[in-house]
């Protein structure tokens, strides 16, 4: 995981799941990191190829009510109603962090209407292939900084993960998102491997070695989808925040 330039190491990264405050509690569910998998092709300076995933230490206790699985979004929206959640900053420019998890409304942006508007923007920002766009019309609700690496989720799947945008509620520049189905491919390769066999599972088909599918099921229970830029702590809140 890149964080302020640097790569950190993965002994020094802990996952925390099934909260939604930010701090660790006697009963927090709390994992090492065993390994970090990045994006080979990830350049900083674009966020272009901005995803990475995070192998525990040890399963997560999936009981489907304080912490549970999501399914990927194999299919890449033009529309729609998304929430966003996180624990950044809810004033621009401010470097207060909530201490609770915040949630947010926001509406897809069709690719290439968002690629046109930070044509417009200063910065270096634009709007690569991979990468997706949600935010409100009038810049009401937006992810912030401090929100990287959350999840943005559509109708029940994980579609997209906060990456980076112009000022926060902007309604020139709206956030922009890792398009999780653009790296479906990307994520079965390095969670499952490569395989030929097909079987439906997640929301979608994923292929699977059919004498080692369940060893596969397993290995899932101890992978956390993230960006490259985003917090050492991390959680996943109870089921019920994920609309």
């Amino acid at each position: 995981m890149y964080v302020w330039g640097g790569l950190y190491p993965p002994m020094i990264i802990s996952v925390v799941a099934g909260q939604i405050d930010h701090e660790i509690r006697n009963d927090s569910i709390v994992r090492n990191a065993s390994r970090l998998i990045l994006h080979e092709d990830f350049v900083l300076q674009t966020y272009f190829n901005d995803i990475a995933l995070i192998e525990l230490n040890e399963e997560l206790p999936i009981d489907h009510k304080r912490v549970s699985t999501i399914p990927l979004n194999a299919n890449s929206l033009s529309s729609g109603k998304c929430t966003v959640s996180g624990w950044g900053v809810i004033v621009d420019g401010s470097t207060q962090v909530s201490k609770t998890l915040m949630v947010a409304s926001v509406d897809i942006v069709e690719f290439t209407q968002c690629q046109k508007m930070y044509s417009s923007y200063e910065g270096v920002l634009r709007v690569l292939d991979g990468m997706m766009c949600a935010g409100h019309v009038n810049g009401e609700t937006d992810s912030c900084a401090g929100d990287s690496g959350g999840p943005m989720v559509c109708d029940g799947l994980l579609t997209g993960i906060v990456c980076a945008g112009g000022n926060c509620g902007s309604s020139r520049f709206p956030g922009v998102y890792v398009d999780v189905s653009q790296y479906m491919s990307w994520v079965q390769e390095k969670v499952f491997g490569p395989s030929t066999t097909e079987i439906k599972g997640f929301g979608h088909q994923l292929p699977l070695p059919v004498l080692n599918i369940a060893q596969h099921y397993q290995q899932l229970r101890r992978m956390v989808l993230i960006q490259h830029i985003g917090h050492i702590f991390q959680a996943l809140p109870p089921k019920e925040f994920h609309t």
